[in-house]
């Protein structure tokens, strides 16, 4: 017996032609904090990127290779080191990898190779980093875009001012 003797097939269901209830109004950015037009760009805004906490947890995994200057405090440049890989993992649109790391470092000149100049100009505007933003930005937005995006290799043959954006 396949199909009970008290259960009718041939019932049609009733048609429903709508909703009753309406349909929801669109959003609009209409509160005071919205961005409108999208994020902004500019000296001292920043780069927003995914992921940007990431940096420190790799920032933890690349301390038995970074080098700090005599004079300078681990934690101002740590606050340079991955501010400036969120920077260059924001330019790609991703979150920062251990590459973006090694190449802020090379930039820096904390793998090791940073002549002693670029060690002192990273410990004068380092200073007070961890605690001061804008002392972060004022450091890192000289780097030029087509530094950053450049790989390691052809950034170690460059001189550290051309690196870091200074006029010599």
């Amino acid at each position: 017996m396949a199909i009970q003797p008290f259960r009718s097939t041939g019932v049609a269901r009733p048609k429903r032609f709508g909703s009753e209830v309406p349909a929801t109004k669109a959003w609009v950015a209409e509160r005071p904090g919205e961005l409108i037009y999208g994020q902004p760009h500019g000296a001292m805004l920043g780069s927003p990127g995914p992921d940007q906490g990431y940096a420190l947890t790799l920032l933890r995994a690349a301390k038995t290779w970074i080098q700090y200057g005599p004079h300078e405090q681990p934690h101002d440049g740590d606050a340079l080191l991955s501010a400036l890989a969120i920077r260059r993992a924001a330019l790609f649109g991703r979150a920062p990898t251990m590459v973006d790391l090694k190449i802020a470092a090379a930039i820096l000149g904390m793998d090791g190779n940073g002549a002693p100049a670029q060690i002192d100009w990273r410990t004068r505007v380092g200073r007070g980093a961890h605690h001061h933003l804008d002392e972060v930005h004022h450091a890192i937005d000289g780097v030029p875009n087509e530094v950053l995006k450049s790989p390691l290799a052809k950034i170690s043959n460059r001189s550290w001012e051309d690196n870091i954006g200074l006029e010599v």
